[in-house]
C-alpha cells in the first residue's frame, strides 16, 4: 500500500471519528434537553420537547410532530403548560401555550423568572421602563392585580408596591393572602395614609381596592380642607348624596395637620360594594400657628358606594368630634333659651296681683 492510500485511509477513519462525535454530542444534548408532559385528549400518552435547528418543538412519545420546531425555548410550567420564548436579546419575548402548542397567553413579557423559592413566576412585561411585572402561578393563572413595579420574596413572604402602595403577601395554593397596605395620598401639601393589617385587608376584595379608596378619602379631605370644588358629580348631589356630605364650609379657616385611614368596613348595599372608611383626622386653626392645644383630633366616617362603572361615589359622611360640638352647642343654645324665657315669665308670689 503506497503512502497516498494511507493518507486517504486515515483521513476517512479521521471524519468518521469526527461524525461519530458529532451525532453522539447531538444525542446526549437531545436527551438533555428532553422533557416529557402529559397530552390531554390524546392516545399516546406523554409529550416531550425537541430540539432541531437550535428551536424548539414538540411532539408525542412516539416520534409524531404536534409542532414544528419554532421557538428559542420551552419550559414546563406544568402538566399541560410551557413557557414560550421566541427571539433572542432585547427581541425575546415569553407567552405561555399548552401542550399542543396553542397560545393562552400572548407573548407580551421580556423575561419570564421564578419568584424566590415560591412556586409563583414574575413576568416582565415587555417595553416598560423601569420594568414592571405580572405575577403567574404554575396553574398559569395571574395571580394577583397588577402591574407591579417591583416583586420579591424572603421565603414565603411577598412583596410588592405599585407607585407609593406597598403590599405584603404570604403565597397560599389558593392565592396570595395578604398581610399588610400601605399607600400615601396627597391632600394639597399634606398627605393621607392608608395602614391596613391583614384582618382590614380580609374585607377587601384586592389590594388595588385598598389604593383607590384612599384616592376617594384623599379627594373628600382636599374638598373639606383645600378647596371648595367637591369631588362629586353635580348632578349626583343634587338627586342623590344628603346634605351631610356638602360641609366644606364647616371646615373653612382650618388647615389638615395629618390623616389615616387603619379601618374599612365591607357593607351590604343591594349588590354593589359599599365601604365605610374610619379616618383618623388632626386639624387645627389657621391662625393657631404652633399652638398644638388648639388642634382638633377626630375620626372621620366616610361611606362610599361602587357603582357598576366601578367609581366611587360618596353617600354619608360624619365628624364624630365635630358632631359632638355641633350637639353640645345646640344643646347650649336651647339651655340659654329656656334659662331667658324662664327669667322673663311673670312669677306667682305674695306680691302677685
Amino acid at each position: 500500500m503506497n503512502r497516498q492510500m494511507k493518507l486517504l485511509i486515515l483521513g476517512l477513519l479521521t471524519a468518521i471519528l469526527i461524525l461519530t462525535s458529532a451525532i453522539v454530542s447531538l444525542a446526549m444534548q437531545g436527551k438533555k434537553n428532553n422533557a416529557s408532559i402529559p397530552e390531554t385528549g390524546g392516545s399516546n400518552g406523554a409529550v416531550s420537547l425537541y430540539i432541531e435547528n437550535g428551536l424548539w418543538g414538540i411532539r408525542t412519545n412516539s416520534g409524531r410532530q404536534i409542532t414544528e420546531p419554532k421557538w428559542s425555548n420551552l419550559r414546563v410550567m406544568n402538566d399541560t403548560m410551557l413557557i414560550a420564548k421566541s427571539g433572542a436579546g432585547d427581541t425575546r419575548r415569553y407567552g405561555i401555550i399548552d401542550n399542543k402548542g396553542d397560545t393562552l397567553v400572548p407573548p407580551v413579557y421580556s423575561d419570564f423568572n421564578p419568584l424566590g423559592d415560591l412556586e409563583l413566576w414574575a413576568a416582565t412585561l415587555a417595553g416598560t421602563d423601569p420594568p414592571q411585572y405580572h405575577l403567574y402561578n404554575t396553574a398559569g393563572q395571574l395571580c394577583s392585580m397588577g402591574p407591579w413595579d417591583s416583586c420579591s420574596a424572603d421565603g414565603t413572604t411577598i412583596s410588592l408596591a405599585q407607585g407609593n402602595s406597598r403590599i405584603t403577601a404570604e403565597y397560599a395554593p389558593d392565592g396570595l393572602r395578604l398581610c399588610s397596605h400601605y399607600s400615601e395620598h396627597s391632600v394639597g401639601l399634606r398627605k393621607l395614609t392608608v395602614n391596613l393589617n391583614r384582618s382590614a385587608l380580609e374585607k377587601l376584595y384586592t389590594p388595588q381596592t385598598a389604593t383607590a379608596l384612599g384616592n376617594a378619602a384623599a379627594n373628600y379631605l382636599s374638598y373639606l380642607f383645600v378647596t371648595s370644588d367637591t369631588p362629586l358629580d353635580n348632578a349626583v348631589i343634587g338627586s342623590e348624596n344628603p346634605s351631610s356630605l356638602l360641609v366644606s364650609s364647616r371646615y373653612n379657616g382650618y388647615r389638615l395637620q395629618s390623616a389615616v385611614i387603619k379601618h374599612i368596613v365591607l357593607l351590604q348595599n343591594e349588590g354593589l360594594p359599599a365601604y365605610r372608611l374610619q379616618i383618623q383626622v388632626r386639624y387645627s386653626p389657621i391662625t393657631a400657628g404652633n399652638d398644638a392645644s388648639r388642634a382638633v383630633s377626630t375620626a372621620m366616617l366616610l361611606t362610599v358606594v361602587q357603582n357598576a362603572n366601578g367609581d366611587f361615589v360618596y353617600t354619608a359622611f360624619s365628624d364624630m368630634q365635630a358632631d359632638l360640638s355641633a350637639a353640645a352647642h345646640t344643646q347650649h343654645l336651647a339651655a340659654a333659651a329656656a334659662l331667658t324665657s324662664s327669667s322673663q315669665s311673670p312669677k306667682k308670689g305674695f306680691f302677685a296681683p
